[in-house]
């Protein structure tokens, strides 16, 4: 989903750069820009930055889960050390907890 939202981000920021570019002239070897510019230059921030976000997310996740995935069987961690129980009774409810030491 990460690497989906990125791309699409992605490609609406290079849209929305294009708006820009044909907004703006070279002058002198300077750009200069109108103010029609000034929507797509900050859209295209926008959608550059949520992209890069996207991206960075989607690829962390897919490399913890695949670090999930091959690791080890072993090196998992044992049962918890604290087991709830609940008991019902006609009259009350309880909740108990059961610790190893």
């Amino acid at each position: 989903v990460g690497v989906g939202t990125g791309v699409v981000f992605a490609l609406l920021a290079n849209g929305a750069r294009s708006d820009a570019r044909a907004a703006c002239a070279q002058l002198d070897g300077a750009r200069v820009c109108s103010t029609a510019a000034r929507g797509p230059l900050n859209r295209d921030r926008r959608d550059s930055l949520v992209a890069d976000i996207s991206l960075g997310l989607g690829v962390a996740a897919a490399i913890t889960g695949l670090v999930l995935l091959l690791r080890d069987r072993s090196t998992r961690e044992a049962a918890p050390a604290v087991v709830p129980e609940a008991v019902v009774t006609r009259t009350r409810v309880e909740l108990r907890l059961h610790a190893r030491f």
